[in-house]
């Protein structure tokens, strides 16, 4: 998706980085592993073939005026079901990397930073520096 971003301010840019992100994640992810689990490898192609027609002539342009709204409502109707799934799977990570981090799982978590502090610490207490 295409747009100016020379007049958003800071909240809009975060915005559409993050709608950037979903929609790459269902385009180029999910929805490709959809049609493979359900139609097997024709039904990928097709999908691939269907999203890459609307990113080349889904635009409001008059020449791919009807063509591209085509191709826009194809592409619509064939991520139906992958951007839902897109969306439950984003919930369910943020869940799940929230949980962890709580539990302190993360490498680089404060936990694990200050322990390591303190090993560090002792060890230059054992070798002194020449």
């Amino acid at each position: 998706m295409g747009r100016d971003t020379g007049h958003l301010d800071e909240s809009e840019i975060a915005r559409a980085v993050i709608e950037t992100l979903a929609e790459s994640a269902c385009d180029g992810i999910v929805a490709p592993l959809f049609w493979l689990t359900v139609g097997g490898v024709p039904y990928a192609m097709a999908y691939k073939a269907l999203n890459t027609l609307d990113s080349m002539i889904g635009h409001r342009e008059p020449p791919y005026l009807y063509f591209g709204r085509a191709a826009a409502r194809l592409d619509d109707a064939a991520n139906l079901i992958p951007a839902r799934l897109t969306a439950v799977g984003s919930w369910w990570l943020r869940v799940f990397m929230g949980w962890m981090l709580v539990r302190r799982w993360l490498p680089g978590s404060a936990t694990e930073a200050s322990t390591q502090v303190r090993m560090q610490a002792k060890a230059r207490r054992r070798w002194p520096a020449p």
